[in-house]
């Protein structure tokens, strides 16, 4: 799992290819991160959510 620049759920469809489940996960699949807090400082900068998706996550 990760989030876009805009700050939406992404679920990687290796969760089911790979374990064969992920249901859970798949219902967040696009929403909104609602739980972040409403001072900018408090979020995730965007060249950071950017380097996480381009070397860690696996989509």
């Amino acid at each position: 799992m990760t989030i876009t620049t805009d700050l939406k759920v992404e679920v990687s469809k290796r969760i089911k290819e790979e374990f064969e489940n992920g249901k859970e996960y798949y219902r967040f699949h696009g929403n909104d991160l609602y739980n972040l807090a409403n001072k900018l400082i408090d979020k995730p900068e965007s060249r950071f959510v950017e380097w996480h998706n381009e070397n860690v996550f696996k989509c």
